[in-house]
């Protein structure tokens, strides 16, 4: 996986801080790209993961590297939950970043 999981996110006085919606849509496309090997901007936020043929190991897989950057834990079939990105994010955002 890409080496964005290693980013720590840090807020202005060099403290961890919670990542936007925004910044994880950005993890999202970026990671998902390069397993799929397309650019990123090939990426549709709005189409589901399974159309892009990855399987449910990738999911497994992107799920953990996601927990891991954001340090809080996802249920690892969460992808299957919230099939596309849009989705996951607006999931993250509502029920988990408004908790941190």
């Amino acid at each position: 996986m890409s080496t964005n999981s290693e980013t720590t996110n840090l807020n202005e006085e060099g403290e961890n801080s919670s990542p936007t919606a925004a910044e994880i849509q950005t993890y999202l496309i970026e990671n998902i790209a390069e397993m799929l090997q397309i650019e990123p901007d090939e990426l549709d936020v709005t189409i589901p993961f399974e159309r892009y043929g990855r399987d449910s190991e990738d999911a497994v897989v992107l799920s953990g590297d996601l927990q891991e950057w954001l340090d809080f834990d996802l249920d690892p079939t969460i992808l299957f939950d919230y099939p596309t990105i849009e989705a996951l994010v607006g999931y993250l955002k509502q029920e988990k970043l408004e908790k941190l």
